[in-house]
């Protein structure tokens, strides 16, 4: 004798599908959520090891300095491992770039860090 399916099993079924169809979605949504929240962790981190790296370049010297210190464009090796213990990466692959110090750290895939 030839077992066949009920009806419950296709039901049972469906509703399988259906919660798949729902709940995938907000999980990629979530991850999504959770790595910019992290990216904009990082682009502070980067920012505040900037401030305090400006406030150690300048200290001691005159205001004729700020002109040529606005126009640093800095790198990594300016803020690691002295101000960061270690660069931060971005979760989305990303590429941080430091900048000059009067502008925010930005972020390849999610933009510019916002005040």
């Amino acid at each position: 004798m030839r077992k066949t399916f009920t009806y419950t099993d296709y039901l049972v079924v469906a509703m399988m599908v259906v919660m798949v169809v729902v709940v995938f979605p907000d999980f990629f949504k979530a991850r999504e959520n959770r790595q910019t929240k992290t990216c904009i962790a990082n682009l502070r981190q980067i920012k505040d090891a900037k401030l305090q790296w400006g406030k150690d370049a300048l200290e001691g010297k005159s205001r004729v300095w700020i002109p040529i210190f606005e126009a640093t464009n800095l790198e990594e090796k300016d803020l690691a491992p002295k101000y960061l213990s270690k660069m931060p990466e971005c979760p989305s692959d990303g590429v941080y770039t430091i900048g000059t110090p009067s502008h925010p750290p930005k972020c390849s895939i999610h933009g510019p860090l916002k005040n």
